[in-house]
């Protein structure tokens, strides 16, 4: 029986990262051509589990409408690859699964192999059928959310996340929440946002468009390395009486990406969080605090304000404009 293809219709450098990719995502075969015409011609003899379309000039260049048409009465899963979003847009409008915006400058190779790899791996290669529901934007990162929160928090971070762009800075909320609750959580507001958002696993990876959400039962901390940044999830004993930690998440922040990250700390009773956003600001970044008003519990937000650890403090109804306009 012959491995599922993966067919990839793109320039050599795009193709080489595709390749890296199937690589490291499972068994597969892979082919390619640079053309849309020789692409549909090599496709008619022997189909594709999952085809990856290079778009640099959109629906208007030769062969791409007779290309995609082609996959969708085949019922071919394929990807818009490209470097501007609208030309992204036209592969979606084309019945494109998803779609994956490479900047023209400051991408990392790594980083792009592996939203590619998640790519494929969204894919059921029996029945073509995309697990993917929300397009993937890869752009330099050059703002990470931090958002900690306790009593009140669960509808203080969907205020926020509702209004947020698909397109938004990576955010990461550390909660004071049950473990099984933070996954149903994540969901939800998967099912609101244009974000997507999903309960932290060890290892993830920010992009912007994704919100993760710290699980109920295991420490979260934030750190950087060659490919981009990344979540940390693990046990461990409780800090300030919680696990997870607000006030380990926001000291990871200062430590790993300094000013990078934008800080927020939402309502919640007590002041973990407090110590951990005042290392945040000391290290370059911008925080922001609920005011009293907005605040179910004034614990957490004022216990940050006394100790000089908030830049600004805002009702919730103004967070994210003040996020996005600080991103």
């Amino acid at each position: 029986m012959s491995k599922p293809l993966i067919f990839a219709c793109c320039g050599g450098e795009v193709a080489a990262h595709i390749l890296a990719a199937a690589a490291k995502a499972g068994d597969y075969d892979f082919a390619y051509s640079e053309g849309f015409a020789d692409a549909r011609l090599r496709l008619q003899t022997r189909p594709a589990n999952l085809v990856f379309i290079e778009i640099a000039e959109g629906a208007l260049a030769p062969g791409f409408t007779e290309l995609t048409g082609f996959l969708g009465g085949k019922s071919i899963p394929f990807v818009a690859v490209c470097r501007e979003a609208k030309h992204g847009f036209d592969g979606i409008n084309a019945g494109a699964a998803n779609m994956l915006i490479i900047p023209r400058e400051n991408s990392s190779p790594a980083y792009i192999v592996s939203q590619l790899t998640r790519m494929i791996k969204a894919v059921d290669m029996e029945t073509g059928e995309s697990r993917a529901i929300k397009q993937d934007i890869i752009s330099p990162i050059t703002r990470i959310v931090a958002i900690g929160a306790s009593t009140g928090g669960a509808e203080a971070v969907l205020a926020i996340l509702k209004d947020m762009p698909a397109d938004a800075p990576p955010i990461v909320a550390v909660m004071h929440m049950p473990p099984v609750f933070t996954r149903i959580y994540a969901e939800r507001l998967n099912s609101i946002s244009r974000m997507s958002v999903w309960e932290a696993s060890d290892g993830d990876r920010l992009r912007p468009g994704l919100c993760l959400i710290a699980r109920g039962d295991r420490h979260l901390t934030l750190h950087k390395d060659d490919a981009g940044f990344y979540v940390s999830v693990f046990d461990g004993g409780l800090v300030g009486g919680f696990k997870p930690s607000v006030d380990k998440f926001f000291s990871s922040c200062a430590c790993s990406v300094k000013g990078t990250a934008l800080g927020v700390i939402l309502t919640g009773m007590g002041a973990d969080g407090a110590k951990g956003l005042k290392e945040m600001r000391d290290a370059g970044s911008f925080t922001i605090g609920q005011n009293e008003a907005s605040s179910i519990v004034y614990g957490m937000p004022k216990a940050a304000y006394d100790l000089g650890a908030v830049s600004v403090q805002a009702p919730l109804s103004e967070i994210c404009a003040l996020i996005l306009s600080k991103s």
